[in-house]
């Protein structure tokens, strides 16, 4: 192998751009974990760089995090070996005939490592995938709400967004009792099943409330005035957040509940114990419900009444009790969604509802509207596609990444990606 050319500090020579920093800079701009001071070993100086791949080097950390007082002093407190510098960081060299990391001019000689966006999409893909997984579980859960509706009573329950966010405000509540009485230490994952357990109740009982209030009522008329009645709720829902709230939002200590230490590291990724717990949870839950539908009597009395309500009330199935359980199903569903994503982001708000729900319905249509195997599908596809998407253009894009998925789908499978045509009977 030939050796290759050197630059002037004794380091081989690279595409990559060098650049002189006065050390004052650094101590001004320093801070934990943006400077970090190598010294690579003699094998790489050998010409041992072309057995690497671009924008990674081997190096022994010498010091690192924080440059204080005036240089050249430098704390060498943070030791020990470490990979070399990800995408866009900035790696400081030590000259290899100077250890205090300065030339003769009192500066420090940095080099900056360029990589393409290819290369820093392909670095961030495992951990993207660990997030599109996780958002897809909760889009999952909060599509088979919509699906399970739509597939009995051909309407949609545009208040489910709001039911979610209901949900997500009473976890939060169990949460704030338990702080504010100390014993949220004690015990955490009691407090995380308390605070599920409240977040079903109370959805449960609101989708019973919806039902009986908002659908039963209107169910012998036109298809819009079950919607229009659903959008009321809604409006309602959240207007009444907001009051209950001030229109702040409220922080969810999810530390206090899974620590952030305990994580996995799968790869490039680092699946956190928070997001392997709501996949875990979604998976199970998923798996449970499709069981339920396809193997119990609830279930069979759910497609049945889906198939043809009037044949099903003439076989002796009471409809308008399998529609109310539907409601408190897909609602219970939404409230374990509503934990889980306060869990996930550390935080709900009132408007939550508003956009969680409109990617739900997206997800439910995505896989196939009514399908309760295309919502699961569905919602993961969707889960990915913004997560990925956010490689290649800006996260504020990410909603248009989204509905552009839906549109392209629709256009070469107007059914979804599960769903079926239906058939026309004469």
């Amino acid at each position: 192998m030939a050796r290759p050319a050197r630059a002037a500090n004794g380091l081989p020579a690279r595409a990559s751009q060098v650049v002189r920093v006065r050390a004052q800079a650094a101590v001004r701009r320093g801070r934990a974990g943006d400077i970090t001071i190598r010294r690579y070993p003699p094998s790489q100086l050998d010409g041992g760089w072309d057995a690497d791949p671009p924008g990674r080097a081997r190096a022994t950390v010498l010091a690192s995090a924080r440059i204080c007082g005036r240089w050249p002093g430098i704390r060498r407190d943070a030791c020990g070996t470490g990979p070399g510098p990800g995408p866009g960081n900035a790696n400081v060299c030590l000259d290899s005939g100077n250890n205090s990391g300065s030339d003769s001019d009192g500066n420090m000689e940095m080099e900056r490592w360029e990589t393409s966006p290819m290369e820093q999409a392909l670095a961030q893909l495992p951990q993207q995938i660990v997030n599109g997984l996780t958002l897809g579980s909760v889009y999952a859960l909060l599509a088979l709400g919509y699906s399970m509706v739509y597939g009995i009573l051909k309407m949609l329950n545009f208040a489910h967004g709001d039911v979610f966010m209901v949900g997500a405000f009473a976890g939060w509540g169990v949460l704030y009792l338990f702080t504010r009485s100390g014993e949220l230490a004690a015990s955490p994952f009691a407090v995380l099943v308390v605070m599920t357990t409240a977040a079903v109740t109370a959805t449960s009982i609101l989708g019973g409330l919806i039902e009986r209030f908002a659908y039963r009522p209107l169910r012998g008329s036109s298809r819009l005035a079950p919607l229009i009645s659903a959008l009321g709720v809604s409006i309602i829902l959240e207007n009444a957040a907001m009051l209950l709230t001030a229109g702040r939002a409220k922080a969810y200590q999810t530390e206090m509940l899974i620590p952030p230490t305990w994580t996995v590291r799968v790869g490039d990724a680092t699946i956190s114990a928070t997001r392997l717990a709501i996949v875990v949870a979604s998976v199970a839950i998923m798996l449970a419900l499709d069981f339920a539908v396809s193997r119990t009597m609830l279930g069979k009395a759910m497609r049945a009444t889906s198939e043809d309500p009037e044949a099903a009330e003439y076989m002796g199935i009471r409809t308008s009790g399998v529609i109310a359980a539907t409601f408190v199903i897909g609602s219970a569903l939404a409230g374990v969604a509503g934990v889980m994503i306060g869990l996930y982001y550390m935080q709900v708000d009132f408007i939550m509802g508003f956009s969680a729900g409109l990617k739900a319905f997206t997800a439910a249509v995505l896989g196939g509207i009514g399908s309760i195997r295309g919502a699961m599908a569905g919602g993961i596809v969707l889960g990915l596609a913004e997560s990925l998407g956010v490689l290649f253009v800006a996260p504020v894009y990410k909603d248009a990444i989204v509905f552009s998925v839906l549109i392209a789908t629709l256009i070469l499978k107007p059914a979804g990606i599960l769903g079926e045509h239906a058939h026309e009977k004469v």
